[in-house]
């Protein structure tokens, strides 16, 4: 009987220490699942896209067009994301503006793609701006870089019963893909309106391994005829195509209740 009462009173003492510490124990939790949360964020960005090639040689504002991206975003830490996006926009070009003597010898017109982008990015913040704090700046620049794959829409098929005018004009043929791998690369300013919305601008350039971005490349051989190449009237042959963006970003981070940053179980024991 001695033995059963000593061990009731252990249990009632172990049971109301436990029933002191779990709803600590359970805000700990609470913090720590919502620590984790605070690594995610998505977001939207809405701008302009544009294109640099043989049509256009020199970037232009009056080839901008629409374009958007969905985009999330995981904080590996206060400096460094990475981030998933996926971007459509529109791209056009045109030779009404002859830029050499030979505008007239061309007579290619212009061109009106669409080209959707899947990417992985990297992002480097200059500042810690992650958390909010009186001696913590509420903005950053930021470098952003990575790889992605480009699928273009819209182009003028090449016809094999008019090698002529596919070597005239440097009209793409089916072996050059539309979709194809580019390198983005670029730089923005990002600004924390609140803990959980951030307002950014963005500019990125896209390297592409490709020169039918505008409809105008080299022409690879023709059935029965000679090795036609992209001649300099209708363009360098040794440079490919550039896209690129800028966008105003805005996006939500998953966070909402701060964790306290001191805890000690001790003191509630």
């Amino acid at each position: 009987m001695l033995n059963s009462g000593n061990s009731t009173g252990t249990s009632i003492i172990t049971g109301g220490k436990l029933t002191r510490v779990f709803p600590f124990f359970m805000a700990f939790l609470l913090c720590a699942s919502v620590g984790q949360a605070q690594i995610h964020e998505v977001g939207i960005s809405l701008g302009a896209s544009n294109y640099v090639g043989d049509l256009v040689q020199n970037y232009s504002f009056r080839n901008h067009r629409p374009a958007g991206s969905i985009f999330y975003r995981y904080n590996l830490n206060n400096y460094m994301s990475l981030r998933g996006n996926v971007m459509v926009g529109k791209l056009v070009g045109s030779d009404e503006r002859p830029y050499d003597a030979f505008a007239n010898a061309r007579n290619r017109g212009q061109f009106n793609n669409w080209v959707n982008e899947l990417s992985v990015l990297f992002e480097y913040n200059f500042y810690d701006f992650k958390f909010f704090d009186d001696r913590q700046l509420p903005w950053t620049p930021y470098f952003v870089g990575g790889i992605g794959m480009m699928l273009q829409h819209g182009y003028d098929s090449y016809r094999p019963s008019d090698p002529v005018r596919a070597y005239s004009h440097s009209i793409k043929t089916a072996e050059f893909k539309n979709y194809q791998p580019v390198i983005p690369v670029g730089f923005g300013v990002e600004y924390h309106i609140n803990p959980a919305w951030t307002l950014g601008i963005e500019w990125m350039a896209r390297k592409t391994f490709f020169d039918y971005l505008d409809n105008t490349g080299e022409v690879p051989p023709t059935v029965g005829g000679a090795a036609p190449r992209k001649s300099y009237q209708y363009g360098n042959p040794n440079h490919n195509d550039w896209y690129f963006t800028t966008g105003i970003t805005l996006s939500y981070t998953f966070w909402t209740i701060p964790c306290p940053y001191h805890f000690n179980p001790k003191k509630y024991l």
